[in-house]
């Protein structure tokens, strides 16, 4: 009697645990996300996010936009990958929702640069429209740089992720190329010469 009085009591444990953690599962919690250039940074105002439910299918999926740096959206407990964009910058982070922080942070590993072009050494910041195009410092398989960012602006800010590019400039049948650092968290002005 004893022992089947043991596992009545068992048996009733663990419904109210299964019962307790589906019920924790279904829950929806408010995480806030953000988005750094770099650690310490202050939050980007107009990142973009999506997160996808690890193991789940696209309907899992959520798109948010960060308004005066973060964006809020509701997840049930799970596991999920926060892809940031922000510029020309992408990074992802895989968070868990349910019992932790409510607040997670992805870093993109970015810098900031300002594009100006003169006619010649000492020469006034042009201000008419530029052909800006930023391309990849290596080269693929077949010889080719890739495009990363173009602008007709004539001082164009672009956020890149670290690295090497070359910058080159189009201006009527004139075209210059530079090569460009950037370094996460810092902001460069480059100013080329359209010689």
């Amino acid at each position: 009697m004893r022992r089947g009085l043991r596992l009545a009591r068992f048996t009733l444990a663990l419904a109210l645990c299964l019962s307790a953690s589906a019920a924790m599962a279904q829950q929806v919690q408010d995480v806030a996300l953000t988005a750094v250039v770099a650690p310490g940074a202050e939050p980007l105002p107009d990142a973009l996010f999506t997160v996808t439910k690890l193991g789940a299918a696209d309907a899992a999926r959520v798109e948010a936009k960060g308004v005066e740096g973060a964006a809020v959206v509701k997840l049930a407990a799970g596991r999920y990958r926060v892809v940031a964009r922000y510029g020309h910058s992408r990074a992802e982070k895989e968070i868990l929702v349910g019992g932790g922080a409510a607040r997670h942070e992805v870093n993109l590993n970015a810098g900031s640069v300002v594009m100006r072009l003169i006619r010649h050494v000492g020469g006034p910041v042009l201000r008419q429209n530029v052909a800006w195009r930023i391309l990849t410092f290596g080269r693929d398989a077949q010889g080719q740089r890739q495009l990363i960012a173009s602008s007709g602006e004539a001082q164009p800010r672009f956020t890149l992720p670290e690295g090497f590019y070359v910058a080159q400039a189009t201006m009527g049948t004139r075209k210059v190329r530079h090569t460009i650092e950037v370094d996460t968290g810092a902001n460069y002005k480059y100013t080329v010469i359209l010689q």
